[in-house]
Formats: structure tokens, sequence, C-alpha cells
């Protein structure tokens, strides 16, 4: 019988990656440069982040409006979805 570690579905690293972002943008949306505050990134990294939100937004996952980040229902279902089977701590 295999262990409940075993059996639970290990994230990649984009998948991680794409998951903080989604989180880092929120609920009510952000700049690109305020999800690089939020992050606890430099200032001079905000163009690589903005860069990995427009891939988000190629994926479907979020909508540029006039430079604010905002989560679609498939990233909002995406990062709730997640968040569930991670739990907590």
């Amino acid at each position: 019988m295999k262990h409940a570690e075993e059996t639970e579905q290990m994230l990649s690293r984009g998948e991680v990656e794409t998951l903080c972002l989604l989180d880092a943008v929120g609920i009510d949306g952000a700049a690109a440069t305020e999800v690089t505050d939020r992050l606890g990134l430099s200032s001079t990294l905000a163009v690589t982040v903005s860069d990995a939100l427009e891939t988000l937004v190629s994926s479907g996952l979020l909508v540029n409006v006039e430079g604010r980040y905002k989560l679609t229902d498939k990233g909002r279902i995406k990062l709730s979805t997640q968040q569930a089977n991670v739990g907590p701590g």
C-alpha cells in the first residue's frame, strides 16, 4: 500500500510560479509594479514580471485592462482549486 505522500501530485516549478503570480494579482487586480512589490522582488524586475503576466494573459488566466492585470474566471478557478489542494501548512 502506498503512503499518502507518494500519491499526492507534485506541482512543477512553472505551476508554482503561476500560482504565485495569480495570488499576487489578487481579487482586485494589480499593475505589474504592484505584483513585483507584493512578491518582494526588486523593482528592476518589473519588466520581467510583466512579461510573465503577459504569458498568463495568453493562457487565458489573466486579462490586461489598461495596464492592470485581473484574474479571469479560468484564473480564479485555477487559483482556488490549487489553494484548496495545498491546504494549510
